[in-house]
């Protein structure tokens, strides 16, 4: 992805957050099925209302999710690592995981099954710490050796 391009992506992104971020939760907003595009993925305007509702609801400022959908793009674009996900809701789903500022911050990026197009639907994302990317990793590890995932664990 060239620099304009991403340039141009996260343009949209923070206009779209500058928009989505002062408004009430559930409030309506124009062009539902609008969708940026980059790499293998999508990210439908629906859905970024959606995450920008529950990071706010966290306490998340706009400039932090501004920060995220960065790294999100970054991330898409340029993996580290990528695996199945084990949620069952989102069967054929994946996570894809980047690390950022010499291993001080990760991003995960939650991204539907692959459409008969080739691209997926991003559903959520997400920072983690090193201490949690390497949890993340040893339970992907355990659900790929045929040991049982314990309860309460993602998936």
């Amino acid at each position: 992805m060239g620099s304009t391009e991403r340039d141009d992506v996260l343009k949209t992104l923070h206009n779209w957050i500058d928009e989505m971020y002062p408004m009430s939760e559930k409030f309506p907003i124009a062009a539902l099925d609008e969708a940026i595009y980059f790499g293998d993925g999508y990210l439908p305007r629906k859905q970024l209302k959606h995450i920008v509702e529950r990071r706010k609801i966290a306490g998340k400022s706009s400039d932090y999710l501004k920060f995220l959908f960065g790294c999100v793009l970054a991330t898409v674009t340029n993996c580290d690592f990528e695996s199945p996900n084990r949620n069952s809701r989102h069967k054929g789903s994946i996570l894809r995981v980047k690390t950022f500022g010499a291993g001080q911050k990760s991003t995960v990026v939650v991204m539907d099954k692959k459409e008969p197009n080739g691209l997926r639907k991003i559903l959520t994302a997400f920072d983690k710490s090193p201490q949690g990317i390497r949890s993340l990793k040893k339970k992907l590890q355990e659900s790929t050796s045929g040991e049982t995932p314990r309860p309460g664990n993602p998936g």
